[in-house]
């Protein structure tokens, strides 16, 4: 993990330049460099997990420079690709790897890569650049392009604003009310737009050109559990001492499994879990015992103990977008943790958007393919919704977000409603998961990811998130998928495999933080934030957020993306 400043724009500000610094020094704690010349700057920190000093960046050879976020998994494969040996010819450096890469191959070159990245390729006496993105968003790249002279591209969208004086734009802030986060088509700072997943720019002869790639990367595995497999390997082939995120649940202990029985990585098992929720308890159970029986070495930690009232400040404050997602804060404790014994992290993310894993999938089913069990428990859910009864309560809400948002985005799924057959249960469910990936993953969880754990300095990986496994997943028969009883049933099967057959019948329970851990507006704020607040967004802003507490039903999660909208704006001095 690493962060970088590209730009055009001169500024020989010294206040200016301490500051780019500052920002971007949460991205990497290793080293801090920096290249220019009379018409270019590049800032670059770099948290080091491969490559020594010989990856260090900004990378300047000959007319062409280089400043990379990320990690490349396939070397060995580019390496032969372009008639070299890494070790030798690359440095073991993924950083050489890529520059030379690009420059003999360009754009073909990014479309081969199996990784997580984002960068600049740039050459030093003309303007001119490629600027590339991983498939799955992993990586952060905003770009700035109100004007050729001033065209700047970052890690993160606050390095832009403080180096080209840009102003806050607070027509995002419905938006984040409503969804939790700013999902990537919406603007925090004029002018300065996020570079969309699988996408170069490149800039030419005084012209910006935008494409979208398609991965040329394919794994060789012919079923998923080979591809999971051979994902694992290659993001663990460069560690020693790893550490992941073990919630008790299927995606990570089977990542665990992998990583444990299939390499020679050094594993530390890490779980959170609230000693006020009793699936969380459950949870943090199945969590030890899934250490126990792979060996691994497990740390436990409650949530209510470990959590401060400051600590929802100062999370919000080192942020370069809000969150209103309450499980911020148990990843906070996850990765606060994980530092202790590695620099990185692997996590079960994407299992649940490749594989079905959402208690709405699970529900959905449920309407198209027992159309009349659905009807009797939607009428039981909506008979116990005023009686108080929190799992039913979220069983009907979440029965009504069917009729409502992904109906409306997906014709396919309006069909559904009238005709009943199995190739339509397919399609259907392929455009949930489509609609999840694009939303629910990219825009919330690996934003999230990439923003908590870069306050740490902590990498994480997610071998779910390969193109190769996605179109394998995509294949599937559905029924291979989910059934009335459970969800991700291919994976489920895999766990016998590791002596974790005990994990096969649990339902997906996860937890969430109760809304009253967390302290009153009162209590954060002053009195003054909060009038100062009031009036910078104004009386019409204020009114939505209000109705928007009665229309959803969910006033403590509405209240509770105030705090930290108010919390985000306070820490970066604009109340």
């Amino acid at each position: 993990m690493c962060g970088f400043l590209f730009t055009y724009a001169k500024n020989n500000d010294l206040l200016k330049v301490r500051e780019a610094e500052r920002i971007l020094s949460f991205r990497g704690t290793d080293s801090l460099n920096h290249y220019e010349n009379h018409f270019l700057r590049c800032i670059h920190s770099r948290l080091s997990i491969r490559g020594g000093i010989n990856a260090s960046q900004p990378l300047v050879i000959d007319n062409h420079g280089l400043v990379f976020n990320g990690e490349i998994y396939n070397c060995s494969e580019l390496s032969s690709f372009l008639g070299k040996s890494f070790e030798k010819d690359f440095y073991s450096s993924d950083t050489h790897l890529l520059f030379w890469g690009l420059k003999d191959k360009g754009e073909e070159f990014v479309k081969k890569i199996f990784g997580h990245f984002s960068f600049v390729f740039f050459k030093l006496h003309e303007k001119e650049f490629l600027a590339g993105r991983d498939s799955w968003g992993e990586k952060p790249l905003y770009l700035f392009k109100k004007n050729i002279d001033e065209l700047s591209l970052a890690s993160s969208p606050e390095s832009l604003a403080s180096w080209l004086n840009l102003d806050l734009s607070l027509d995002f802030a419905e938006t984040f009310m409503q969804l939790g986060y700013v999902p990537q088509d919406v603007s925090i700072y004029p002018f300065v737009e996020e570079v969309p997943s699988s996408s170069t720019i490149s800039f030419k002869n005084g012209k910006l050109y935008k494409k979208e790639f398609i991965s040329d990367y394919k794994d060789i595995s012919e079923n998923t559990f080979e591809c999971l497999k051979s994902s694992v390997k290659l993001q663990s082939s460069d560690l020693k001492d790893v550490s992941i995120s073990l919630s008790g649940g299927v995606d990570s202990s089977l990542i665990a499994a992998i990583l444990k029985k299939d390499t020679s990585v050094n594993l530390n098992a890490i779980n959170v879990f609230s000693s006020k929720d009793q699936s969380s308890i459950i949870e943090n159970k199945l969590a030890k015992k899934t250490s126990k029986n792979l060996g691994l070495k497990f740390f436990s930690y409650d949530f209510e103990s470990n959590f401060k009232n400051e600590n929802f400040l100062q999370i919000q404050s080192k942020l370069y977008s809000p969150i209103g997602d309450p499980s911020l804060y148990l990843q906070d404790i996850v990765f606060s943790k994980a530092k202790n014994f590695s620099k990185v992290i692997f996590s079960g993310i994407g299992a649940d958007e490749l594989f079905t894993g959402y208690p709405r999938h699970k529900i959905f089913y449920l309407k198209m393919y027992h159309p009349k069990l659905y009807k009797i428990l939607h009428k039981i859910a909506n008979f116990m919704r005023p009686l108080n009864f929190n799992n039913l309560n979220t069983f009907s809400k979440n029965l009504d977000i069917f009729s409502t948002a992904f109906t409306s985005s997906y014709p396919s799924l309006a069909k559904a409603n009238t005709k009943n057959t199995e190739s339509l249960i397919f399609k259907t469910i392929e455009d949930l998961l489509v609609f999840d990936r694009k939303n629910q993953l990219k825009n919330q969880l690996i934003m999230t990811t990439d923003q908590i754990s870069l306050i740490h300095g902590v990498e994480v990986r997610s071998p779910y998130l390969s193109k190769s496994l996605e179109f394998l997943a995509d294949g599937l028969d559905f029924r291979r998928k989910i059934n009335f009883r459970n969800t991700k049933l291919i994976l489920r099967e895999y766990l016998s495999i590791y002596n974790l057959g005990f994990l096969i019948s649990q339902p997906k329970r996860g937890f969430s933080v109760n809304l009253d851990n967390f302290p009153s507006k009162e209590n954060l704020f002053s009195s003054k934030q909060l009038s100062n607040f009031k009036e910078l967004l104004g009386k019409t802003r204020i009114d939505k957020f209000n109705s928007l507490e009665s229309f959803s039903g969910a006033s403590g999660l509405i209240n509770f993306r105030e705090k930290c909208l108010i919390a985000w704006l306070a820490g970066k001095k604009i109340l």
